[in-house]
């Protein structure tokens, strides 16, 4: 098992490598032309979004192995759009398959290993995916580092990420019974509280980080922003680890809130200082949110693969149109971080986080006041119940001496006996049981076992063809009019 854990780990880190280098595909093919890399985010991301988008509607039917199976082709497409611009040359022409390949391998390769998470504990799987986001940012840091372009790392990194994944056991994946799709729907309506800021934190992060990408780098060039988001997303994935590592109750809703409260300051620091800190916010706020859809939704990995795969496909969306946001606002390239634009995604991150933090605390209060309710009709529906039982134990004492004297009683009981050919020791539980008694007090009276007295019991029944107290009540009380 150890060693299953430890491939899940080296094959998801290596993927999110290739990921990232994919993300930036100047790290890809730093020697292409801007509208070769302009096309090829063009194509990359749309057909990502697509992709993941079509995984979360079929991820619920489709049977294992055709799951496995588009996997396998994930892979393949995803080495074949690597080796492209290699390949075919940095024409234009080329970016469209390649960006289309490499969008398109990606989805269902990155929804695999989030679903094998689902075989982990809540805490042992979110420092798991901690450090898989901290591993993949650190080789990517790497490959910047120590290789001219991206291509042979990326290539290599893809093809040990598939050997991890053939020789991982998923044996046991997507084998979940039950219906998912209310599942869902049931976590979606009631867990709101535990999903709703996570995911506004994240969506928030992910238009940001795109638009003050496309700021910074007008500002102060390609190469400052760039590094600054290297170093910000290993920055967050360690943050990340400390918080799981060191909190006892994970909530993710309130550190979500934080951090995107705290985004709204970052977007007041200088240059590309503000890159550095949301890109680290930018990895956060998806590492809770996916940790949170893992968490709730572990034992039906179908179901997370769905939640998880609707949020990446959002977020890779709302960052592509972050990076088109500025010139959209009207900021023009090179004239740095202008203080209207940066006041503009300042006050409308306070502002979400405001809303958030607001609608969730009366959403939490709201779901107690529910719950209190409930148990307190509970409690009432109990307490109704005992009363009706006592009132009903004192009428059948009360009708079990209505009928005469003590001597009368026995007499009737015993008349009965002979009739119905009942033992001394039956005679004895049919009298207390005509008086009303109750098992318990019957035990205690003759110091009899619980059992011997119900085994009594049933035998009287089935000799005088009754079926239940009151009508050996009756039957007693009948004799006894009868005297």
């Amino acid at each position: 098992m150890k060693g299953n854990h430890a491939r899940i780990v080296i094959g998801f880190s290596m993927l999110c490598c290739v990921n990232v280098i994919c993300f930036f595909p100047d790290a890809l093919a730093p020697w292409a032309s801007t509208e070769w890399l302009r096309t090829y985010n063009m194509y990359a991301r749309p057909a990502e979004c697509l992709s993941l988008a079509a995984i979360a509607v079929f991820v619920l039917k489709i049977p294992r192995r055709i799951g496995m199976a588009g996997v396998a082709i994930g892979y393949v497409g995803l080495l074949c759009g690597l080796c492209a611009p290699a390949i075919l040359g940095s024409n234009v022409e080329t970016s469209v398959p390649a960006g289309i390949l490499c969008g398109m391998g990606l989805a269902p390769t990155m929804m695999f290993w989030f679903a094998l998470l689902t075989e982990f504990t809540e805490r042992h799987q979110a420092i798991v995916q901690g450090w898989q986001a901290l591993v993949g940012e650190c080789l990517f840091l790497g490959v910047s580092i120590f290789f001219d372009a991206g291509v042979v790392p990326a290539c290599i990194l893809t093809v040990a990420s598939a050997t991890c994944a053939l020789r991982v056991d998923s044996s046991r994946l997507f084998s979940e019974n039950g219906k998912t799709e209310a599942s869902i729907k049931s976590f979606l309506s009631l867990g709101k509280t535990d999903w709703l800021a996570p995911c506004t934190g994240y969506l928030i992060a992910s238009l940001a980080y795109g638009a003050l990408m496309a700021l910074s780098r007008g500002a102060e060039g390609e190469t400052a922003s760039e590094v600054a988001s290297a170093i910000g997303a290993p920055i967050g994935a360690l943050c990340f680890i400390a918080w799981v590592i060191i909190s006892r109750r994970r909530d993710y809703g309130a550190v979500s809130e934080w951090v995107v409260a705290a985004s709204a300051v970052a977007c007041l620091l200088p240059g590309s200082a503000t890159v550095l800190f949301f890109s680290a916010f930018f990895q956060i706020t998806g590492l809770l949110l996916f940790s949170l859809f893992i968490d709730r939704l572990s034992a039906m990995p179908r179901a997370a693969i769905a939640c998880i795969a609707s949020a990446y496909a959002i977020s890779h969306l709302l960052f592509f149109s972050g990076l088109y946001l500025p010139g959209a606002l009207g900021a023009t390239s090179g004239s740095g971080i202008a203080a209207r634009e940066v006041a503009w995604i300042a006050c409308a991150i306070g502002s979400t986080a405001f809303i958030v933090r607001t609608w969730r605390t009366n959403a939490i209060h709201v779901e107690f006041e529910n719950r209190c309710r409930s148990y307190k009709h509970i409690i009432e529906e109990q307490q109704s119940e005992i009363k009706k039982h006592d009132e009903e134990s004192a009428l059948l004492r009360a009708a079990a001496f209505d009928g005469g004297s003590e001597r009368e009683y026995n007499i009737a009981c015993e008349l009965i006996a002979k009739k119905h050919g009942l033992t001394k020791r039956e005679t004895e539980i049919l009298s207390l049981l005509a008086r009303g008694r109750d098992v318990s007090f019957i035990c205690n009276e003759l110091y009899l076992a619980r059992n011997t007295v119900k085994g009594y019991t049933k035998r009287i029944y089935a000799k005088m063809n009754i079926h239940s107290k009151q009508e050996a009540i009756d039957m007693v009380l009948s004799a006894m009019s009868r005297q």
